[in-house]
């Protein structure tokens, strides 16, 4: 069922810190709080995000808090490999 619900794109499996989400094309622009949110930090209790704007034009970078379930709008566009986790070495 995760990878099921992975596939589909569930923000519930993926959100992850260093993503970049963009809004659905079905999804009404004044609905969402951006076009496009990058992920900075996921917080389990209660299921929260602290987001910013990538394409804010004033280039403070701020972020806000905000309900996973916000992310449901969006699609995964992309995710920086940096915050991966690395490799462990077996053995």
């Amino acid at each position: 069922m995760a990878c099921e619900r992975a596939t589909d794109g569930d923000p519930l499996i993926l959100a992850a810190p260093g993503q970049i989400w963009e809004l659905r094309a079905d999804v009404d622009p004044d609905d969402a709080p951006a076009h496009r949110l990058a992920i900075h930090l996921r917080l389990t209790s209660p299921p929260t995000l602290y987001v910013s704007d990538p394409d804010d034009p004033t280039g403070d970078g701020e972020i806000d808090e905000m309900l996973l379930e916000v992310l449901h709008l969006y699609t995964l566009a992309s995710w920086d490999v940096r915050f991966l986790a690395a490799p462990t070495a077996i053995g």
